[in-house]
């Protein structure tokens, strides 16, 4: 199975203001400034990648693409928003688009692409990426359109970025920096997704 992150996030899930909040630092100007700022950018987004992993979930909105060697699918890195298409290589080994009337998304806490009632699989080629299925995850925003795709992502997530950010950025003593692993752990934790 290969996962690949067709369209990246439009936002990250925290804020440079809410970093330097967190780290207590004093900015510059308005909007508020800090020297490190290009720094704190990359933290950003290593933070959100390491949550991402660590959860097995999607934070911000994203196209993810899954490739596998049959049906049905596990959608990985919930939460599920909606199927963009689902291709296959048919028994000839050419490939062909999946009709939306034969399959759905079954919820679960990871979704399943299955069948429609009275539907059956098309026969698929022997290979590993027979199947591949584009869809859209991640906590959803709000808007019409979308104008605020951080506020539906957890709080305790939100956190966890902050946390893993403190923790790269600060020249913490061992002892110090045991404490906040430990709860950057317990936090992701409390939101990780089981394996398939």
């Amino acid at each position: 199975m290969k996962l690949t992150v067709i369209t990246q996030p439009p936002v990250e899930p925290i804020t440079k203001t809410q970093v330097y909040e967190w780290l207590r630092l004093d900015t510059t100007g308005s909007p508020p400034s800090h020297a490190n700022d290009a720094t704190f950018d990359m933290l950003i987004e290593a933070a959100r990648e390491a949550v991402e992993n660590d959860t097995r979930r999607s934070l911000i909105q994203q196209t993810i693409e899954i490739q596998c060697g049959r049906f049905p699918v596990a959608l990985l890195r919930p939460p599920f928003i909606s199927i963009s298409q689902v291709r296959y290589y048919d028994g000839t080994n050419v490939e062909q688009s999946l009709s939306a009337s034969v399959y759905q998304v079954r919820q679960s806490t990871i979704p399943i692409l299955g069948l429609q009632d009275g539907q059956s699989w098309p026969d698929i080629y022997y290979r590993q990426d027979a199947v591949t299925v584009r869809y859209v995850t991640g906590y959803e925003g709000t808007g019409s359109p979308v104008d605020d795709y951080r506020a539906n992502v957890p709080r305790g997530l939100q956190q966890a970025c902050l946390l893993h950010v403190q923790l790269a950025y600060d020249n913490l003593k061992s002892v110090d920096h045991d404490i906040l692993q430990k709860a950057y752990d317990r936090l992701i934790e409390r939101f990780r997704i089981p394996l398939v």
